[in-house]
């Protein structure tokens, strides 16, 4: 889904959300026109912020931390599920930790078990 809001500026329209699935569109097919919703106001989109702050799954304190945005529902299960069976993924360092999360956040590239060889890498 495409989300714009409106430019002041030469009154067009800005896209907020959804660069990937424009650029897809662009690549593979030939049209010229894209359904999307408008953003009207800043309130609206910081209060929908403000909202998933609140309802977002929170990782435990030892996690480095990750843009929201990145965290998607499938990559945020796997992380959970990761860091719930690896009692290891604690004793990494940060630049460590970070190496083993980015894993997890390409969800659809990533298993578990390969996150798990990424931790037996670089505790060796």
């Amino acid at each position: 889904m495409l989300i714009v809001r409106k430019s002041r500026k030469d009154g067009g329209y800005i896209v907020v959300s959804g660069h990937s699935h424009l650029d897809y569109l662009k690549k593979h097919t030939k049209k010229s026109t894209v359904a999307c919703l408008v953003d009207e106001s800043k309130l609206s989109s910081k209060v929908s912020s403000f909202l998933y702050y609140f309802r977002k799954p929170k990782l435990p304190s030892y996690v480095p931390y990750i843009k929201p945005e990145r965290l998607i529902g499938s990559s945020g299960a796997i992380i959970q599920r990761f860091l719930r069976q690896d009692p290891r993924f604690k004793t990494l360092s940060r630049s460590q930790k970070i190496k083993v999360l980015r894993i997890g956040l390409q969800y659809k590239k990533t298993t578990i078990a390969s996150m798990r060889a990424k931790v037996d890498e670089l505790l060796k």
